[in-house]
Parts: structure tokens; sequence; C-alpha cells
């Protein structure tokens, strides 16, 4: 893996390689959702329609048994008329019910048809949430992978800048600078605890701190090649001024022990250092009563 980005540089252009490859999945699920839904749908029946179109077929297929009936051979009577028309709406009323028991098969069909196509669709939603949530999985993995990689070859390069000329210089101005900042804390008998944080910025051609500037240029140094060297050096620094204040200070000036954190941030031009030297008051007294 070439390690030639800031981790936060790093995991910008890798989000941004995550989100279009998101876009690209969702596209496709989009896309074969409106495939399975144009391929599969069938229009839904219209009740009427079969209704008053078997109503009609009804109406007219029964003309005929109705003047069957009403012309018998026993003659044209009032009965046989009646016969006849009821003959007739029954023929007409049959058809309609032909038309509605079509529609209701219909209409089942249709809906077995609509569940199918939500199934098919949900599916591929499913599916497509699947490869999305694979896609962020690996981009995740890839970042922790990178950051472990790039975190432990700075480590490594460290070694070579602590035992650099040029390093020792550095280090021996912020460690005196540090030193001297945690000599001033605020001790006083109201103080319960003792915060003394220290922040120091390496960029590729300057050192930046509390204390001011340590500029490549004037100083007559080489720029840094990259953000692996930043930080390396970084490290180094701050190794080295932890190792100089626990020569300087065994424990507090108050008598208790202390910790001193050290943190890094990385941005896209530099790496931030914070140092954060805490220990109880030694000092301190509690409020008394009169």
């Amino acid at each position: 893996m070439i390690l030639n980005q800031f981790p936060c540089d790093f995991k910008s252009d890798l989000d941004r390689k995550t989100n279009q490859q998101v876009q690209i999945e969702n596209q496709k699920c989009s896309d074969e959702q409106k495939r399975i839904y144009n391929s599969k749908k069938v229009d839904a029946p219209v009740s009427s329609k079969y209704t008053n179109t078997f109503g009609i077929i009804g109406f007219i297929v029964g003309v005929f048994p109705c003047l069957m009936v009403a012309g018998s051979i026993n003659g044209v009577g009032m009965s046989m008329i009646l016969t006849g028309l009821l003959v007739w709406g029954l023929c007409i009323a049959g058809g309609a019910g032909i038309g509605s028991a079509i529609y209701s098969s219909r209409k089942a069909s249709v809906e077995r048809n609509d569940q199918e196509i939500k199934d098919l669709q949900d599916q591929e939603r499913e599916n497509a949430d699947k490869r999305i949530s694979e896609i962020k999985d690996n981009a995740n993995r890839e970042y922790r992978e990178y950051f472990r990689q790039f975190e432990a070859q700075a480590q490594t390069d460290s070694v070579r800048f602590a035992e650099s000329e040029l390093a020792v210089k550095v280090i021996d101005w912020i460690s005196g600078g540090y030193i001297r900042t945690i000599e001033a804390a605020d001790r006083r008998s109201h103080i319960a605890s003792i915060t003394v944080p220290f922040i120091f910025n390496v960029y590729r051609n300057k050192i930046t701190c509390n204390l001011g500037e340590f500029n490549f240029e004037l100083e007559r140094c080489k720029n840094l090649s990259d953000p692996l060297e930043q930080t390396a050096l970084a490290r180094a620094i701050a190794s080295s001024i932890q190792v100089n204040v626990a020569m300087k200070y065994p424990a507090d000036p108050s008598g208790t022990d202390y910790v001193l954190n050290t943190s890094y941030e990385y941005f896209s031009d530099h790496v931030a250092v914070t140092l954060m030297y805490t220990a109880p008051n030694g000092y301190f007294k509690a409020v008394q009563g009169w």
C-alpha cells in the first residue's frame, strides 16, 4: 500500500469513491425495479367494462329465446309475453353475472401480479442494500488498514529523525519551552489540578507551536517530502519531549504524580500534535470553615 497521503485525505478520497459506487448501485436498483414493473405489470380491470359488455351480450342473445317463448305454438298470450321477458331478463342478468365473475377473476390475477412485482422490487432493493453495505464495509476496512500501516510506518521512521541533528535542535527548542510552561503553571492552594496543554504542528516547510515558528528555509533545512515524513518527525519530537519532561520532572513540582498524554490529528497539509500534562496539585487546600 502506498502511504503518500495523510489518513484524513485518504479517507476523503475513499469516501468519494465509495459514494460513487453507492450511487451506481442505487441507479442499478432503480433501473431494475423499473424493468420489473414494465415487464410484469398488467392493467387493472374496470368493473363496469366487463359487467356492461357481457350484459349487452346477454341482452342481444336473450332476444331470440324471448321471441321463441313469446311466440310458442300455444299462441301469443300475456303469460307467454311475460315469460319471454323473464327469459330475456335472465339472459341479461346471466351475461352481467358472467362479466362480473370474469372481472373478479381478472382482479385477483392483477392483485397477485402486483404482489409479485412488489416482492421482486423489494428483493432487488434488499440485494442492492446488501451490495451497498459490502461496499461501505470494504471501504471501512481499507481505511483502517491504511491508518494502521501509516501509523506503524511513521513510528518506525521516527527513529531516524530522533537521531537527526536538526531534529535535536527542534526538540530542545520545544522541550525547553514546554518545560518552562509546566514550571509556570499555577499551583496556588486554591487550584485543585494542574493542566498544561501544548500543541505543535509539522508542515512540509516549517514547524509551528505556542513558542513561535521554526522555518525550514530560514534555518536552512530541507523540506519534508511527504505526509509520512511529517508524521515521523512529529512522533520523534513528541517522544523526545516526553523523555525530556520525565527526566526534568520525576514528579510534579508540587510533589504529585503527573501524566503526559500525546494525541495526533491529521489535516490536509500538516499533522498537529497535542501534549497534555495533567497532575493533582500537591499544594491544594480544601476550603475551611470559620
